[in-house]
């Protein structure tokens, strides 16, 4: 999740994002349509992995579901991070 994190953290240095959830710019709700979008994928790699095809535009597998999930929880982790204590 760490590793993650500053992947996301990357990301935004180099432009592709504006902001991420470790950031105060983004209200809220800003920051659950991200969670919401990455748990999204996660339903994507649920309903397309082999033997178990609800959907069968994509072929989704165990390390895609990883990725996905370990994204959610960088996620989760940057919009923690601005609540403190």
């Amino acid at each position: 999740i760490g590793k993650e994190r500053r992947r996301q953290n990357r990301l935004k240095h180099e432009g592709r994002f504006l902001y991420n959830c470790a950031d105060t710019g983004l209200t809220p709700a800003e920051k659950l349509a991200c969670l919401t979008e990455e748990l999204g994928e996660v339903a994507k790699e649920v309903l397309t992995r082999e033997g178990h095809a609800l959907a069968k535009d994509t072929q989704g597998s165990l390390e895609g579901l990883r990725k996905e999930l370990t994204q959610v929880a960088a996620i989760a982790a940057a919009w923690l991070e601005t609540l403190g204590e």
